[in-house]
């Protein structure tokens, strides 16, 4: 059975962690607040939608197409924001060492 200052607690705590400005340190890389890492990502999907406001002008009047690629081109982005992901996520498979069990 769940408490529900639990639940409560559990569920408020990335907030806390992204407004607190907790430190994350990791062995090969820069300190960094938990603060920097949250506006580097308010930024980045802010100027995801306007990207994403602006392909409805850019599909036909640059691309010469007709306006039902939009869909295809949204796809096609998403598909390669996942490709990166998962590559970024081999690449740096080795680099990140767990502070739970003291193995790299």
């Amino acid at each position: 059975m769940i408490v529900a200052a639990s639940y409560f607690a559990q569920f408020f705590n990335p907030a806390r962690f992204a407004l607190l400005g907790a430190v994350v340190d990791a062995p090969d890389m820069p300190r960094a607040s938990s603060l920097t890492l949250t506006l580097g990502v308010i930024v980045a999907t802010l100027g995801a939608g306007a990207i994403n406001a602006l392909n409805v002008f850019f599909v036909p009047h640059n691309l010469h197409v007709a306006a039902s690629w939009l869909g295809t081109l949204t796809a096609g982005e998403g598909a390669g924001a996942i490709a990166g992901a998962l590559v970024a996520g081999w690449l740096g498979r080795g680099s990140v060492r767990s502070g739970s069990s003291g193995r790299a």
